[in-house]
């Protein structure tokens, strides 16, 4: 496979487009400015009465020929996530239609990464399916952010791409996974006043993704919480870790950091477990937050995720813009789009898999 047509990306050699779906032209948008690409470009989607997808790109828009060309194409996959799965399998068979040299694929939300193993007999693991259909297309680099990707799984070694390929079926796909984490923690700090919080982690097997928020907030280990988390169906259970103490928590910061609250059921059980020892300042920092409005297990009537947590002592939460809510959940949101540009300007000539 071939390098990058440029050691740089410059407006004569690059290009970002934009898909449909949540906030991926506005995200598309923040990429081209902060690489100094000039305007993003909008890809033309629209739905027939059956529901299926048509895609165009613009061309009469772009006043260059993209054959050989750099694309960067941006396109998350909330809300309806199979309906913009198989719009993004359309765009990228535009590109290769346009004959592009080089096609990076930014998914700040990617389908199915829940899905990362599987849990009964007989069910599909879904990411490797995902990611599959992806490698066919035959696009050369897919950056995301805040997946479940550093726990390995079946014939996908998830734990390598923080930093470069993984294996599908034996042969490399080259998968970048991203995290807001730090920028959530700078955030935290600089608009909320949050300093040397105690850290609390809902499911240990994130610590790794925690581990440098805890450097930035000069965290002792004594003032960090870990929670094991079981998942039965749709039933979830929180115990703090074993071999874990827990600090006196009276008058103290607590912040939460998680890659995704959907239901926010794990988050509020953790929150009223915090509340039950002392904790009253109860700060949430996650990178994709669902505003869902479902009935959870134990409830009587459906509710929303902002509600839930809420009234289970979330005192605010801190999140990106990967997903756009049709009720926000927040109004303290951190852009992505710098994450992404600083990703792909310094990794434009990293070494590729063949």
């Amino acid at each position: 496979m071939p390098g990058p047509p440029e050691r740089f990306l410059t407006p004569d050699n690059a290009i970002v487009f934009g898909g449909r779906a949540g906030n991926s032209r506005q995200i598309a948008r923040g990429i081209a400015r902060s690489l100094g690409l000039g305007e993003a470009v909008d890809v033309y989607a629209e739905d027939f009465a059956d529901s299926e997808t048509y895609v165009r790109l613009p061309l009469e828009k772009i006043k260059q020929d993209i054959a050989g060309a750099h694309a960067v194409y941006v396109q998350t996959t909330v809300p309806m996530e199979n309906h913009h799965f198989i719009e993004t399998l359309l765009t990228l068979d535009a590109l290769k239609e346009q004959r592009v040299g080089w096609i990076d694929l930014v998914i700040p939300y990617l389908v199915y990464a829940r899905q990362d193993k599987v849990f009964h007999p007989g069910e599909a693991l879904s990411i490797r399916a995902i990611l599959k259909a992806l490698k066919a297309m035959r696009v050369n680099r897919i950056f995301t952010i805040d997946v479940h990707f550093w726990r390995s799984v079946g014939r996908v070694n998830f734990e390598s791409t923080q930093v470069g390929p993984i294996s599908i079926d034996g042969s490399q796909l080259q998968v970048y996974n991203l995290t807001a984490t730090n920028a959530l923690a700078t955030y935290a700090k600089e608009k909320l006043g949050i300093d040397r919080p105690i850290v609390v982690i809902p499911d240990k097997g994130h610590r790794p993704v925690a581990e440098p928020v805890e450097r930035f907030f000069k965290t002792s280990d004594d003032d960090v919480i870990l929670f094991d988390k079981v998942r039965k169906r749709d039933n979830v259970s929180v115990s703090l870790a074993s071999g874990r103490s827990v600090p006196d928590l009276g008058g103290r910061q607590l912040i939460l950091f998680d890659d995704m609250v959907g239901t926010g059921t794990t988050i509020a059980k953790v929150s009223n477990w915090l509340r039950s020892k002392g904790g009253t300042d109860i700060t949430l920092a996650v990178t994709h937050a669902i505003n869902h409005k479902r009935k959870a297990p134990g409830e009587s009537e459906p509710m929303s995720t902002l509600k839930r947590l809420t009234q289970a002592g979330v005192s605010r939460i801190v999140t990106t813009d990967t997903v756009r809510n049709r009720e926000p959940i927040t109004k303290h949101i951190v852009p992505v789009a710098p994450i992404f540009a600083a990703a792909l300007q310094e990794m434009v000539h990293a070494p590729v898999a063949r």
